[in-house]
């Protein structure tokens, strides 16, 4: 009788047996449903690598060498670059501020930091030599791993001894900066990592400003014009928008692995990695409905904690938004400013052989544009797919992209410290 009152004491009550069966019920659940999920994010990323796309940092370092074709000449512009950047760095100013928080004026108008200004250029000649041997022997480059080089201050070097050659009225001088601002512009062509792309596309545009600022000068001639074309046309954007990708989805796994609750960030990494496969069509689309396409599909992603049941568990700690849309744009807008320099210079070598100005696009003779490196001449606007705007007025031509707003402002490009303009393009002035 003792015997079985005690057998009955030690008996496990039924509601925790079933308490214990129905949480072992949920772990085997749990780890099932986790490991299944790892195994279509294994999945995903072998697909992903059976078309050679990158899917962590050291393949997107692979993915974004130098393209099939390309010259390396990093032997050349990686000392002269990195050279230049610790000369910049080392330079002693009276002015810190000067010469690189100014641009010199217009010729004829007070300078009030040339001094320090021509000082600080004089230090650096051997460096600026360095690079205009760089860019004569032309190329393309990478820099070792662990490399870090402010690169658009080497760039601003060059837009510097730009400015102050136009100043002096120095043309020789200034379309030699000219041509090392753009080769060093396009020397990082195929490279995957965002923000070495845009720092790249930053000298372009200041090379691009420069240019059409040389022959509104009237001081060049057809063959350096041609070569201006060449150089500012040589890089195909819309081929270096889509390697963004890549970049934006590796930093956004690297987030997830490291901040979402676990065990739930399969279930954030497996979501963003079908966000990816289902938007890397949109890259490959003509630059409007490649904006379109991105613009949608980073707004479903932005909202998506919003409609997610589970939330508090999978997408709180996802502070971090999808970009994709934002660095199109500012790619397209690139593209536009590319070709708008293009048709200006096509427009001052039409100039230059029938001695006045074109009265519309396509009067230019073809043969006076650039082509890109696939062969065809960017006459349209990135930003709405219309022909690029063509203007002639008392001031004289000017072509033009609708920016990001998408309206024609009628030509409106010209900054002044009130406003910033809301059309993206050049003037080529009326002599």
């Amino acid at each position: 009788m003792e015997l079985a009152e005690r057998r009955r004491g030690d008996r496990i009550p039924r509601w925790l047996r079933w308490g214990l069966g129905t949480f072992a019920l949920c772990v085997l659940l749990s780890v099932g449903v986790y490991e299944y999920q790892r195994y279509q994010i294994r999945a995903i990323y072998a697909e992903m690598r059976s078309h050679d796309w990158p899917t962590n940092q050291e393949e997107l370092e692979e993915y974004g060498q130098l393209p099939p074709g390309a010259v390396d000449n990093s032997q050349v512009w990686v000392p002269a670059i990195t050279s230049a950047d610790a000369a910049i760095k080392s330079a002693k100013l009276p002015d810190p501020r000067a010469p690189f928080g100014y641009d010199p004026p217009v010729p004829g108008q007070p300078w009030e930091h040339q001094p320090e200004t021509e000082e600080f250029l004089q230090k650096l000649v051997p460096y600026l030599e360095a690079l205009h041997r760089a860019a004569e022997s032309g190329g393309r480059a990478r820099f070792p791993n662990g490399t870090h080089v402010d690169s658009r201050s080497v760039g601003y070097l060059l837009y510097l001894e730009s400015k102050t050659a136009a100043y002096h009225g120095d043309s020789q001088r200034r379309l030699k900066a000219i041509k090392s601002l753009l080769a060093l512009s396009n020397i990082m062509e195929g490279e995957a990592r965002s923000i070495i792309i845009m720092s790249f596309r930053a000298i372009h545009d200041f090379g691009a400003t420069e240019a059409i600022g040389q022959i509104n000068t009237g001081a060049s001639k057809d063959h350096d014009i041609a070569e201006l074309q060449r150089l500012i046309c040589s890089v195909d954007l819309h081929a270096e928008c889509q390697g963004f990708q890549f970049d934006e989805m590796i930093s956004m796994v690297e987030f997830i692995q490291e901040e979402s609750r676990i065990p739930f960030h399969p279930a954030n990494e497996l979501e963003l990695l079908r966000h990816c496969s289902n938007t890397r069509p949109s890259f490959l689309l003509p630059w409007p409905e490649m904006l379109k396409e991105l613009e949608n599909a980073d707004a479903y992603w932005n909202e998506l904690p919003s409609r997610q049941w589970i939330e508090p568990f999978r997408f709180r700690s996802l502070s971090p938004r999808l970009n994709f849309n934002s660095f199109a744009r500012l790619m397209a807008l690139s593209a536009a400013k590319q070709a708008c320099a293009n048709g200006i210079l096509a427009a001052e070598r039409f100039r230059l052989r029938h001695g006045k100005l074109p009265a519309s696009m396509v009067a230019i003779d073809a043969d006076l544009f650039a082509k890109l490196p696939g062969g065809t001449i960017p006459l349209t606007d990135p930003m709405d797919g219309q022909p690029l705007r063509f203007r002639l007025d008392a001031d004289g031509l000017r072509i033009y992209s609708v920016s990001f707003n998408g309206v024609d402002d009628g030509g409106d490009i010209l900054s002044d410290s009130k406003q910033i303009p809301l059309d993206a393009g050049y003037l080529l002035k009326t002599r």
